[in-house]
């Protein structure tokens, strides 16, 4: 199917920076394979969702009309209402999964036996007493009750998800059989994680049947790691979105370490932006959230921080806040990201808006509503931190959302009039922007670029730093096709603990290549993603986070409770560890 070349280790090495194992391809596969299970559960779904509008529209004209046929029906109908809503809920949960990569309680539980078969059998008897009470007969000219022919639909969809509930058991018990008896039934090669599709390698039943002798992709730890993520890491939209550059990343492009850490330490503002505690809280106690095992542990940037001001956007109540770094000089305002529902309706409305610059300059219709909410806020809160501290640069920061809300904030300041007014001569401006997604047209982005040019011509030190990811899909939205680009000329690429500059010719591309020679040969986080910028795991720290919220809210003693949970959280990796370390042996 595929030519040598197109395996030799040098195309490899350039693609990916994981270890490839080759084997020979066994005589015998297995009859099913789990890479069906992703077609059948989106049948599933889309079966349950077909019933669950079904249903639910004939519960209420039977409300509305209060007339049913008889209460048995009535009762059928909420039965199988329930049942679509179930399935819908598992199967859901298992798409998300595919698309997400990581290990979800619903879909452990969907892809299991014993749903499967308990699935089964509640849409079989309900589709049998639905056949038995519409009297088992093709819709006549006398209806034998109302609506006959939604109640034969109804019925369908039910022997249709019954028989598809039977069928994905059966390619499951099927794979386990087989896996059972070839321990060479596994895939031609093994790449370490860069699959995420393949619900056997990590995933529920399959995972505990899995041969022995499979190659360790990711350390418990890492396992661990993955299987606890529960927010979107984009990995799917970067390999949908984001176009591969043909540029191949080497040591000469690699960005100093001075910078690196530079950008790193910035970083650590962006992140802490996402706390669900009070700011005020947090910046007051950075010793005690600093010490090991609390959520920034890993955060030693903020330590000695003043915060100037904290605020929520009047639009969508976007957090962000302004702080001074007494070590640096710096004024940091930092936007955080997507955190609600809410603020993701806001991130999908992607048509343009005029912005005022005029010119014909558009700009992203949704991250100009939340940034005018949080303008005037921004605006007090540096004019502040100006008037009270002594102030050598500016850094406007931010991850995903908040990044793309810097960038606005950044423009309005230096391509507007405000700029001039706000800052002295002597105080330079950082743009530094984590996984921000395209704001604005090319002429926008056009204008941007001349008022930086005539700025640095007048001795204004302005840096900008846009800062993409490995397998990171959000910078690759909203699409160029249509018509959005990045402000930033010449952004930078974060691959596995590397930073890199990029060619302003290939700024607009979301994945790089990278050289054997410059990459990190270990990888803390080898499956890149949204949430891990700077070497950090951001959902950790957020998770963590939230723990101590919660702990505190109990009262007294919520230290010793927080350590007792983050003690249960890392005994299950260890233990699996433990486990995997006994069976090597046996």
């Amino acid at each position: 199917m595929f030519s040598k070349a197109f395996w030799s280790p040098e195309r490899i090495a350039l693609s990916e920076l994981s270890p490839i194992t080759m084997k020979r391809r066994p005589r015998r596969l297995p009859t099913m394979k789990s890479s069906m299970h992703p077609i059948l559960f989106t049948l599933m779904t889309l079966i349950a969702a077909a019933e669950l509008g079904l249903t639910a529209f004939l519960i209420s004209a039977g409300s509305q009309l209060g007339t049913w046929a008889s209460p048995r029906y009535q009762s059928l109908l909420i039965l199988l209402c329930f049942e679509a809503a179930w399935t819908l809920l598992f199967t859901t949960g298992y798409i998300l999964w595919v698309l997400d990569g990581a290990v979800h309680l619903l879909a452990n539980v969907a892809n299991s036996v014993i749903w499967l078969l308990l699935t089964a059998i509640l849409w079989g008897t309900a589709a049998g007493v639905m056949h038995a009470a519409r009297t088992g007969a093709d819709c006549p000219d006398t209806l034998p009750m109302p609506g006959c022919r939604q109640s034969l639909t109804v019925e369908a969809l039910g022997w249709t998800e019954f028989g598809l509930c039977l069928v994905t058991m059966l390619s499951t018990v099927l794979w386990l059989w087989t896996g059972r008896r070839s321990r060479d039934s596994r895939t031609v090669c093994t790449v370490c994680a860069a699959h995420p599709m393949r619900p056997h390698l990590s995933f529920g039943i399959l995972h505990k049947h899995a041969p022995r002798n499979r190659p360790k992709e990711l350390t418990p730890e890492q396992r661990h790691m993955y299987s606890s993520e529960k927010l979107m890491n984009f990995r799917t939209i970067a390999k949908i979105c984001a176009s591969r550059s043909p540029y191949v990343l080497g040591i000469s492009d690699l960005a100093s370490a001075e910078l690196h850490i530079e950008i790193a330490e910035i970083g650590q503002f962006a992140e802490v932006a996402y706390s669900r505690l009070e700011l005020a809280y947090v910046f007051e106690h950075l010793d005690m959230l600093s010490k090991p095992s609390f959520p920034l542990e890993v955060c030693d940037a903020l330590s000695g921080t003043i915060l100037v001001s904290s605020f929520l956007g009047r639009t969508a109540k976007v957090p962000a806040y302004v702080a001074y770094r007494p070590s640096t000089r710096q004024l940091i305002i930092a936007f955080a990201g997507t955190m609600t529902a809410l603020h993701a309706l806001y991130d999908v409305r992607f048509s343009k808006h005029k912005h005022p610059a005029g010119l014909g300059c558009m700009v992203h219709k949704g991250f100009w509503k939340l940034y005018k909410g949080c303008r005037v806020s921004a605006i007090e809160g540096i004019k502040k931190g100006l008037a009270e501290h002594d102030v050598v640069e500016l850094v406007i920061t931010g991850h995903s959302l908040g990044g793309a809300l810097s960038s606005l904030l950044a423009f309005d300041l230096l391509v507007g009039t405000t700029f001039e007014r706000l800052l002295p001569p002597n105080v330079g401006v950082k743009i530094v922007g984590f996984g921000s997604p395209r704001v604005g047209n090319t002429k926008l982005v056009q204008l941007w670029r001349d008022k930086i040019k005539a700025h640095s011509e007048k001795g204004r030190r302005i840096q900008e730093y846009l800062v993409k990811a490995y397998n990171d899909g959000v910078p690759s939205l909203p699409p160029a096709k249509f018509g959005y680009r990045h402000l930033t000329e010449s952004p930078m690429y974060f691959y596995h603990e590397r930073l890199f500059h990029v060619p302003p010719s290939e700024s607009e591309h979301g994945t790089f290549d990278v050289n054997t020679e410059a990459a990190w040969a270990v990888p803390a986080h080898p499956r890149g993603g949204h949430n891990y910028y700077n070497g950090r795991d951001l959902e950790k720290i957020s998770r963590r986070m939230d723990w101590v919220h919660e702990m505190m809210g109990d009262g007294t003693g919520w230290e010793s409770k927080y350590i007792a949970r983050v003690a249960k959280d890392e005994r299950k990796w260890k233990k699996q560890s433990q486990n995997e370390l006994h069976a090597s042996h046996t």
